[in-house]
């Protein structure tokens, strides 16, 4: 019997309140990174908070290949600019 397209995302199973698509964090973990305590041992706005946000990253079990992603939008919701983009290019 095919699926029916009256049928909620909710009522399928998906969608419980909690996003859970690629590149999306908890709100609290990113409350943290952008204003917390791990804000303050990145230090956003000087030189080498990427590099830190990618070692506390890697510290908070987060994969490799997301923590370059990461870090670069955590780094515009902290500072408003995309990383590397105050070198004077």
């Amino acid at each position: 019997m095919p699926r029916s397209s009256t049928r909620s995302a909710r009522a399928r199973g998906r969608g419980r309140g909690r996003r859970t698509s690629r590149g999306s964090m908890p709100a609290q973990l990113r409350r943290s990174y952008v204003s917390g305590k791990v804000a303050a041992r990145i230090g956003w706005g000087s030189s080498g908070d990427f590099r830190r946000c990618t070692a506390q990253a890697a510290k908070h079990g987060v994969p490799a290949r997301m923590r370059k992603g990461m870090c670069a939008r955590l780094h515009r919701a902290a500072t408003g600019k995309w990383p590397g983009r105050n070198r004077g290019h």
